[in-house]
């Protein structure tokens, strides 16, 4: 026996608009980091699901994950996107069960599980082709070129990469072209292909303020291209580069990653000798990555420090910073 159900669209109406409140009483909360947001978001979820209302079920379970997942709660959240894919799934709603499968990727590889990371994006992907969605591919291209890069399989990496850029160029999506071509420049950089690194990494960068992109979007620009010329030993241009980004990022206050670029910095000017600018920069460094924790920059910082007051005379701080070093070491996995 089918049963047929009939709601009124006055009805209807006012129960989306009832949803619509309440998730954007998640969304005031969300901006805030409140704890009351998970009580709001299954409220909309629970509303959602029973009208059924697509664009409440979907932002409920976002919100709801992506909060946890800014609490650093990646178990809770890897759970909420998880019970997702079974929902929106069995309610054909593919584009967002996409979304949901690009959410798992992030937090897998948060946690260090790759390989899960890597099914998920390809489960994104698969949809995406299956629905010809152009603009998500380019999601999942990225995705999949990141992680791939994670993985070491840079040949791959780049396959992605390229793919991408080409739909980027075909839909004339700016955002998305400078991702690739900076993803590009970093893929040729370990590749060991040095005119396509630098060629796609300035691209980017030309991309990006030709756009105006934000500040600290353009510091990693600059960042990027200072990386490849040291890596290339060009100390000059990478000193320029590597000054650009210092600038702008104290600019901006971004004290947090302030601690890489001095570090980065110090390095330069230990390889071109000048071992007491060196000595200031790796000291702001130092202090910067232990006020943030930054424990893997932290260990880099030790050992640096430790060759450079060896190459000064000053065994006894060479010594301790070693100590420091392999002390860290034995605590980092």
């Amino acid at each position: 026996m089918i049963c047929f159900f009939v709601i009124s669209t006055n009805g209807l109406s006012q129960s989306f608009d009832k949803i619509d409140s309440i998730l954007n009483e998640s969304r005031k909360l969300s901006a805030i980091q409140n704890d009351s947001l998970l009580y709001f978001t299954t409220l909309s979820f629970d509303l959602s699901l029973k009208e059924p209302y697509r664009l409440g079920i979907f932002e409920s379970i976002d919100l709801k994950g992506r909060y946890l997942m800014a609490k650093n709660s990646l178990k809770e959240s890897l759970n909420v996107y998880e019970e997702a894919v079974v929902i929106l799934d069995s309610l054909g709603y593919n584009e967002e069960l996409a979304l949901v499968h690009d959410r798992i990727g992030r937090i897998n590889i948060k946690i260090g599980k790759y390989n899960k990371s890597q099914s998920a994006y390809l489960s994104g992907l698969k949809i995406r082709e299956s629905v010809g969605d152009s603009v998500g591919l380019l999601g999942s291209y990225n995705n999949l070129g990141r992680i791939y890069g994670i993985l070491k399989n840079h040949s791959l990496a780049l396959d992605y990469f390229n793919k991408g850029l080409k739909i980027a160029h075909a839909l004339g999506n700016g955002s998305y072209l400078t991702s690739f071509y900076g993803n590009l420049g970093l893929t040729y950089l370990n590749l060991n292909q040095q005119q396509e690194a630098f060629e796609n990494l300035k691209t980017c960068l030309e991309f990006k303020i030709s756009r105006n992109s934000k500040p600290a979007s353009i510091a990693v620009s600059y960042h990027n291209l200072g990386l490849a010329y040291e890596r290339y030993e060009i100390y000059d241009s990478s000193l320029y580069y590597y000054n650009m980004a210092l600038e702008i990022r104290k600019k901006n206050g971004d004290d947090k990653i302030l601690a890489d670029t001095y570090n980065n910095l110090g390095y330069v000017y230990y390889k071109i000798g000048d071992l007491n600018k060196s000595l200031r920069f790796y000291e702001i460094s130092e202090a910067l990555a232990h006020k943030y924790s930054k424990r893997y920059l932290q260990r880099k910082i030790f050992s640096n420090l430790s060759r450079l007051y060896h190459d000064l005379g000053d065994y006894k701080n060479s010594y301790n910073y070693l100590f420091m070093y392999d002390t860290l070491n034995q605590s980092i996995p």
